[in-house]
């Protein structure tokens, strides 16, 4: 994996790099502490979550190992400030013309914002970036101001670094290609989506002392199966498009990833944090409901003042509406309700998907309540925090 790694980047010598994530997660300890020892970098280590502006101007390093959230961040952190000084429409501009020109074959890229890139230490070159989707306008923006990020697919039963964008090709809303020695094949035989399947020597043995779940995962023929769900483009990179375990299965048989509209919610600053899944209501039907957590910083900040809970929920019934409108019928959100507390994540800042889910079906099969009555209303007032089942109980 290090090897396929270090041949996949023209990494700058000397390298200097900032780590951001826990050491003891795969991703950050394969790409952001082995390869770059293994190239001869130079690894700084950050100060917390709220400095890691501060870092990066203070250690000027090349590249940075990152989740979607820290992109986000430093992105609004950038447009914020220079809405604040009156500079954001020039800013605007000046990324327009540098996209402009780079389509062209013209690359000033790093001259034209090199205002940007000195809050950002002025030598920041590559981004990478796993665990989840990144916003399309977050990549935009990185692009315009001469910042690759390259996006990449693993999973720590594969060492875990599977595919990636790299030098030569880096598409857009892909995880890259297949690293140099891994074999990756969709389970349908290629043709459009399927589970993501896995071969190489990167792959695990197999679970320690528990040969039933390692047959399940690794079949007869030595493939990893995922249970990711993606499929290929035309130059060959891969594309997540939802995980099986959380796939929704409508009653008509029609089945939906929820990663796919819960991609749609982010890209609305006033959600901070989105899980969608399917609750069988009443006559058996499955109904995609969405629980959003409210960025109330963002609406205070638009508002002058602190929102009502009925301003949050007409602005949530807007969202969704605008969402349901691209939507075929049967992806629609149907029933939402929103919440003022983070959900609960990894280290690796990815919902605990079952966790969240645990809290929300103990609740209802303790209550008996209608999933209708909790439409567009403060779930936080309802699922009071130490109460059994609660968030913070489960956490």
């Amino acid at each position: 994996d290090l090897r396929a790694l270090l041949g996949s980047v023209s990494f700058p010598d000397p390298l200097y790099t900032l780590s951001i994530l826990p050491l003891h997660h795969a991703f950050e300890n394969t790409c952001g502490f082995l390869t770059v020892l293994a190239f001869g970098g130079t690894i700084h280590i950050f100060d917390g979550l709220r400095y890691i502006g501060k870092n990066l101007e203070e250690h000027s390093v090349h590249m940075i190992i990152a989740v979607p959230a820290i992109l986000d961040a430093i992105y609004r952190r950038v447009m914020s400030e220079a809405a604040k000084s009156g500079q954001d429409k020039k800013l605007k501009l000046g990324m327009k013309i540098a996209t402009l020109l780079y389509k062209l074959g013209i690359d000033i890229r790093r001259k034209l914002m090199k205002d940007v890139l000195d809050k950002l230490g002025g030598r920041l070159q590559y981004i990478i970036c796993g665990a989840a989707p990144v916003e399309l306008e977050t990549l935009k923006f990185f692009r315009a101001i001469g910042i690759e990020v390259l996006a990449g697919y693993g999973l720590t039963e594969a060492s875990p670094v599977v595919s990636g964008g790299n030098t030569r090709v880096n598409e857009f809303a892909t995880v890259g290609q297949p690293l140099s020695g891994v074999e990756v094949a969709i389970a349908n035989g290629g043709k459009g989506e399927g589970e993501i399947l896995v071969r190489s020597d990167i792959v695990m043995k197999g679970y320690l002392g528990d040969p039933e779940a390692t047959a399940e995962a690794i079949d007869s023929d030595g493939w990893l199966h995922t249970a990711d769900i993606g499929r290929f483009t035309r130059k060959k990179s891969l594309v997540i498009t939802g995980r099986s375990k959380s796939m929704i299965v409508l009653s008509s048989g029609k089945k939906v990833f929820p990663e796919e509209i819960e991609a749609l919610l982010y890209r609305h600053e006033m959600v901070r944090d989105a899980l969608v899944f399917g609750y069988q209501g009443l006559g058996g039907d499955v109904v995609i409901t969405a629980k959003v957590v409210v960025n109330q910083d963002k609406m205070r900040e638009e508002l002058k003042r602190d929102p009502t809970e009925d301003e949050m929920s007409q602005a949530l019934a807007a969202i969704i509406a605008e969402i349901n409108r691209g939507l075929p019928s049967f992806k629609e959100i149907r029933s939402y309700f929103y919440s003022l507390q983070d959900m609960v994540k990894t280290t690796t800042m990815k919902i605990r998907r079952g966790v969240e889910l645990a809290v929300i079906n103990d609740y209802f099969s303790r209550s008996k309540a209608n999933w209708q009555s909790l439409r567009g209303k403060n779930i936080d007032a309802i699922i009071l925090p130490g109460k059994p089942g609660s968030l913070s109980e489960q956490a």
